[in-house]
């Protein structure tokens, strides 16, 4: 829906004989923080690296033209 939440449209989802619910149970976390916050560092990096190059090559695109200019 427009708050972001599932709704079924179907009706009521049928019953799964596998699901289990455990009463008092803590649900331990899918995701290794760690590892993720390593993952957005080298995302980070590897973005810096990509624009650096990008402007590189701009400016070797400038001083090219410029040369071509003067001939």
């Amino acid at each position: 829906g427009a708050d972001g939440l599932f709704r079924d449209t179907q009706g009521p989802a049928p019953a799964d004989g596998n699901v289990q619910l455990a009463v008092g149970a803590l649900e331990g976390s899918n995701v290794n923080p760690v590892q993720a916050m390593i993952q957005i560092l080298d995302n980070t990096r590897a973005f810096e690296m990509q624009t650096k190059l990008m402007q590189t090559v701009d400016q070797n695109h400038q001083a090219a033209t410029q040369l071509l200019n003067v001939s």
